[in-house]
């Protein structure tokens, strides 16, 4: 597969430049490498997208620019780099797990910068209890327990919103 997209909407945001350099999708499995030169995106990913029963994800991606607010993901200005690699295994949030790393990660929000040289978040699942490791210069942390993410995601947010409060 080559070729380009023309817009692709979400969160009543329309992403325009997306081309697809090469690719493939066979036995619901996309390999491809595409980048996006959108006005508030650029993006590029090399990696592949497993879809069968067991999804396994694997993929990198270099953000160069990516503007929070104008896309609709955050209330505030808020402007992100990265660099990152993905590795998972799961159909849902709830049976997630693999590992991600950020080589490099700087958000940006009413003129205040985080950088973070490395982090890495490793999620092992186990069935009396999953580890979820975050390792960083910032910050290194380690969690225990058997974790519901359909409840997370509300108490991650608001522990977000007290540490930073300007992207909420």
């Amino acid at each position: 597969i080559m070729g380009e997209i023309s817009d692709v909407e979400y969160l009543d945001y329309k992403y325009s430049d997306i081309q697809i350099n090469s690719g493939s999708f066979k036995n619901q499995i996309f390999d491809g490498h595409l980048k996006i030169k959108d006005d508030n995106l650029h993006l590029t990913y090399e990696g592949f997208i497993d879809l069968r029963a067991d999804k396994h994800i694997k993929f990198t991606i270099d953000v160069n620019k990516a503007d929070l607010e104008n896309m609709h993901l955050t209330p505030r200005n808020c402007l992100l780099l990265a660099n990152a690699e993905f590795d998972f295994h799961g159909n849902n949030f709830n049976n997630l797990d693999g590992i991600v790393k950020f080589n490099e990660l700087q958000i940006e929000t009413q003129g205040e910068v985080l950088e973070v040289d490395r982090l890495t978040l490793k999620i092992d699942r186990a069935p009396d209890a999953d580890l979820f490791s975050l390792k960083s210069n910032v910050i290194n942390a380690n969690i225990y327990g058997k974790l519901n993410f359909d409840h997370l995601q509300d108490d991650f947010n608001y522990q977000l919103s007290r540490i930073f409060p300007a992207l909420f």
